[in-house]
């Protein structure tokens, strides 16, 4: 239960700065091309946490962690002042309005490769392989292999990560002969080696 609600956390939190990233996007780039904005939230729903901020936008925090908006003056959906009409983001050339709905998706892509890099100076490129589940009659079963032990390796070719697992596993398609296989427990010392015969491998 306690993981449940651990995971549930975590995937909310995830998306929520995923969303928050996306959403300064388009804030940042409205508020250099001069576009008034009225409001930057994150969620949907009620204000659980609401301020205003010496830039006048009214920032806020959601009860539906769903998604967010940045809310900027636009005569299309609300009266504007007479002194802001030139800061409507209706009155804006339309590659200025074109590079406001870009910047989200562009923060986005900025955030991914920040986080592959991070990932990548740590030396963690990809999923570790770990087994989940073992089906009947798979090829982990047939190996002798358990849910919790990581794939080391396959045809004596490590592979470090799940990318490098379907990599070595798809040169093998089609194949007969013998697949080997080691595989072990994290931060266990011990290493299974197997060996399973194919035919016509799928």
């Amino acid at each position: 239960m306690l993981d449940t609600l651990q995971t549930v956390l975590i995937a909310i939190a995830t998306f929520s700065i995923v969303v928050a990233v996306h959403e300064y996007g388009h804030f940042w780039v409205a508020r250099r091309s001069g576009v008034k904005v009225l409001r930057f939230s994150v969620g949907f729903g009620r204000p659980l946490i609401r301020w205003r901020g010496r830039d006048e936008v009214e920032y806020v925090i959601a009860i539906l962690p769903l998604g967010g908006y940045v809310r900027m003056a636009d005569e299309r959906e609300d009266n504007v002042a007479d002194e802001d009409l030139p800061r409507a983001y209706n009155r804006q050339p339309v590659a200025r309005r074109m590079a406001i709905a870009a910047a989200g998706p562009a923060a986005n892509f900025l955030l991914a490769v920040l986080v592959l890099w991070m990932l990548f100076l740590r030396g963690e490129v990809g999923i570790v392989p770990l087994i989940d589940q073992v089906s009947a009659g798979s090829l982990a079963d047939r190996a002798g292999l358990v849910s919790g032990q990581e794939i080391l390796s396959i045809d004596d070719n490590p592979t470090p990560t799940l990318a490098a697992l379907n990599f070595a596993l798809l040169e093998r398609l089609g194949d007969s002969g013998t697949l080997r296989l080691s595989a072990s427990f994290p931060e266990s010392e011990g290493v299974q080696r197997s060996e399973v015969s194919i035919k016509r491998w799928l």
